[in-house]
């Protein structure tokens, strides 16, 4: 993305945050009453017209119920299976399904 002027926050991050805000029927103004943010800022944000600051990021998730982590690389598989099948009985994790670096 050389010489793009998006912002630098993962697009994925931005579209979670949106289809979670709307998964639970709240408006961007709702969302600002929950935050110290205006609704200008979080369309802004939503629409990646803006680079957001990590606080605000974590502030609007908290607002959606959502806490923000960092994963180890090396743990990804084992919690990504863990999300996949929450309720099987099966092995979630072998060490080996670790993805290279």
């Amino acid at each position: 993305m050389a010489g793009s002027t998006k912002p630098h926050v993962a697009e994925h991050i931005l579209v979670m945050l949106r289809q979670e805000r709307k998964n639970m029927h709240m408006s961007q103004t709702e969302l600002a009453n929950r935050t110290s943010l205006s609704q200008n800022h979080i369309s802004n944000i939503e629409t990646g017209k803006i680079d957001p600051l990590s606080s605000t990021l974590i502030e609007i998730a908290r607002a959606l119920e959502l806490e923000p982590v960092f994963v180890p690389r090396q743990m990804l598989a084992m919690i990504k299976a863990q999300l996949a099948r929450p309720d099987s009985r099966q092995p979630l994790y072998r060490p080996d399904d670790n993805p290279p670096d």
